[in-house]
């Protein structure tokens, strides 16, 4: 039977910077998961602020009742043109909150990425020693987490971009089409 040899131990002093140092990183970064989680419901928040809003437009744009009504606050043309005008102005506003979000997100994931890094440059100079086995990763478990492609918060602020863009191209589409019907260009 061989003898497994038992991993060397730090010194006192190197165990109490150990735990120093990884106290700190993990509390930098469970910062910058504060800062994360802000972003993206500050994110989730404005685009649901927005959505309501067009929603509650289009529900007027196409309200039955009020298209019967022949008053000052009919949809005419002019007011289609207003009403399109809006539309667009939310679909753009909406489109560079998700830009800036996905910006936010990306700094504090590379925030994240450098501690990480400075973590296990850390350890590396250590070696193998056995007062490393107590400690996670300072992201937390293993270190080893599955990247998700599609299902990952960090594709929140791509899936509403992509979502006001397909708005934005539709409401100016139909907004060139009725002017170029109109005038028949």
């Amino acid at each position: 039977m061989t003898e497994t040899a038992e991993k060397p131990r730090l010194s006192p002093e190197a165990a109490e910077e150990l735990r120093q140092v990884y106290d700190r990183m993990r509390e930098q970064i469970n910062t910058e998961n504060g800062f994360y989680n802000q972003r993206i419901v500050w994110l989730i928040s404005m685009n649901a602020f927005l959505f309501a809003t067009i929603g509650l437009i289009l529900q007027a744009k196409f309200n039955e009742g009020l298209a019967s009504l022949n008053g000052p606050l009919t949809f005419g043309a002019q007011v289609q043109d207003i009403v399109d005008g809006f539309l667009i102005l939310f679909s753009l506003v909406g489109l560079f909150i998700s830009a800036i979000g996905g910006r936010l997100i990306k700094n504090t994931n590379i925030v994240r990425a450098y501690i990480q890094s400075r973590w296990d440059a850390y350890i590396g100079k250590l070696g193998d020693v056995a007062d490393l086995d107590g400690y996670l990763s300072v992201e937390g478990g293993s270190g080893k987490s599955v990247k998700h492609w599609l299902l990952s918060s960090g594709n929140i602020p791509h899936i509403f971009t992509l979502t006001w863009v397909i708005l934005l191209t539709a409401v100016v589409s139909l907004f060139l089409n009725r002017h170029i019907f109109l005038f028949g260009l």
